[in-house]
């Protein structure tokens, strides 16, 4: 956090127009590094670095290794490498130089970190607070971001900015310029990402207001809540929850007795007098209040139980999709699988069209491309066959199983063997093989089985690994295959060539760049080339 920090500060420091900007009075009898606050700069001299404000007195004499921040005309600095102090206008010493890093919070409270301990300690560097265990927040505005706290602690830090929201012994301070200023909240936090609005707590309630201390909304409600999805802001109120707009307006809809989260369509189910009804970001009410429950079925579809046992499934538009006689069966995307009463199954589109007819066995997603899913796998009687989105056939029903398809191919059995189709029904793997891995691995290689042994084939059916071994790993793991050949353990590349001899009784995965191998009751460690590294005894 510290780091990103800096380097927002340091893009700000290059970029914005006064950052580099200095009196020309100053720039010709001072060495300016850098601008500390509006009123004062660090010069360098002979290495060291000192202050000078912008009338050209010096503040500080050029005898220090660094010079962090300023407020209240506390300034903290360092001598050497190491510990950092705070000293006073004139040079007068405030903190030793002892500490890790030091944050001023106000004219007789500063912020120190030592030895990994945090605590509060006066400006004549008397102990007020341990805050090891329960550190103080400071929420500082950078620009518009409420950020969390902080130890100021790089070279390069800007001043304060103007409004700044302090939690102190459980008290909220606002640190306007150099005063700090006591509020009436009980708490402060920030309710959205940009930081430009902050709900506040007062009198056991909360409100919002802006990041200037300005009051949006009162403190009348039982929480307060960002819905990051529509901007809106939920609020509540004696077991109510209601919406308010973008402008913090209460909409009109409501109150509800709860509102769920809103879908990528803007629409949240929401419950309204002991019944259950649909809204959208607009607070509009699209669906009558029904008795019954609905539930969000995907990002595209509602599911609604009636409490008379009927169950639908609506769009956006809150219009069924369920053809007569059918009920969901599971869905993916934009696509609803259907099911009747007699186990009949098809599928239907969210824009309301019946994709498949529900007179199949089995139906199931054919690919794994999500929501742009175009396949279809269908079962009738005992064979499986593959029907596109129109409900063409594009593979007959001939295969005893068809896995997914990725990539316009797919393992599948034909009459109790194995081998890969295309989603064109162009055989690329014969049907040869007793098994076949579900699908290809990282490094486009299909594991097979024949005959008891095992290899790998490419996506183009040729032989990359020759079907010899008793066991092989599928990952590949750093590079190589674990294989088993004659009972013997050794490791095998990509392309099938052997890297490490078939000599161990036993063998690791590569996780790393070394892994532990047996022979006989020997155990020892070998890296990718077969180089051992270390031995011990133990079998």
């Amino acid at each position: 956090m510290k780091h990103s920090l800096l380097a927002i500060f340091l893009i700000s420091a290059l970029f914005s127009g006064n950052a580099q900007t200095f009196p020309p009075a100053l720039a010709k009898k001072f060495t300016i590094n850098r601008k500390l606050t509006g009123e004062y700069f660090v010069f360098e001299k002979n290495g060291k670095y000192g202050v000078v404000n912008n009338a050209g007195a010096i503040i500080l004499p050029a005898i220090y290794g660094g010079i962090y921040n300023t407020r209240f005309d506390l300034f903290v600095v360092r001598i050497d490498e190491n510990n950092k102090g705070v000293v006073r206008a004139k040079n007068v010493p405030a903190l030793p130089f002892e500490f890790d890093n030091i944050d001023i919070l106000s004219p007789q409270r500063i912020h120190v970190q030592k030895n990994e301990l945090s605590f509060i300690v006066s400006s004549s560097n008397r102990f007020l607070a341990d805050t090891t265990e329960e550190p103080i927040t400071l929420f500082q505005m950078d620009g518009n971001m409420l950020t969390s706290p902080r130890i100021m602690q790089d070279e390069l830090v800007p001043a304060f900015a103007p409004n700044n929201f302090l939690r102190m012994d459980k008290d909220i301070f606002i640190i306007e310029g150099k005063d700090t200023i006591k509020t009436a909240y009980q708490d402060i936090r920030p309710l959205a990402n940009n930081g430009e609005r902050i709900k506040f707590k007062k009198n056991d309630h909360w409100g919002i207001i802006n990041n200037e201390n300005k009051e949006l909304v009162p403190a009348i409600y039982d929480e307060i809540e960002q819905d990051d999805q529509t901007g809106l802001t939920k609020v509540y109120k004696a077991n109510k929850q209601s919406l308010l707009d973008a402008e913090l307006k209460l909409l009109p809809a409501g109150p509800f007795d709860r509102i769920d989260y809103f879908t990528n369509n803007d629409i949240a189910v929401a419950g309204i007098d002991g019944q259950a009804t649909l809204i959208n970001s607009s607070g509009a009410i699209l669906l009558q209040p029904i008795k019954g429950i609905i539930t969000q079925y995907g990002e595209h579809f509602f599911e609604i139980r009636y409490d008379s046992g009927k169950i639908d499934i609506v769009d956006k538009n809150m219009k069924s999709i369920l053809p007569a006689g059918t009920s969901a069966h599971g869905y993916i995307g934009n696509i609803l699988l259907l099911i009747t009463a007699d186990k009949k199954m098809g599928a239907a589109h969210a824009a309301g069209y019946t994709l498949l007819q529900p007179i199949h066995d089995e139906v199931f997603f054919g690919n794994t491309d999500g929501e742009d899913n175009r396949l279809f796998q269908v079962r009738k009687g005992s064979k499986w066959g593959i029907v596109d989105l129109e409900g063409k056939q594009v593979i007959p029903y001939q295969f005893d199983k068809i896995n997914l398809f990725s990539n316009g191919i797919a393992p599948a059995i034909l009459n109790g063997k194995a081998g890969v189709i295309t989603d064109k029904n162009k055989v690329i793997v014969p049907f040869i093989y007793d098994q076949t891995a579900y699908d290809y691995n990282e490094l486009d290689l299909l594991e097979v089985k024949k005959d008891g042994l095992y290899g790998f084939v490419s996506k183009t059916g040729t032989v990359i690994i020759p079907v010899v071994y008793e066991s092989v790993n599928d990952d590949f793991d750093g590079g190589l295959c674990l294989a088993m050949k004659n009972g013997k353990w050794g490791y095998l590349d990509k392309n099938g060539k052997t890297v490490i001899p078939f000599e161990y009784d036993e063998g690791s995965l590569f996780y790393s760049e070394k892994t532990r191998v047996r022979k006989a009751n020997t155990w020892y460690e070998i890296d990718k080339t077969g180089k051992i590294l270390s031995e011990s005894p133990g079998k």
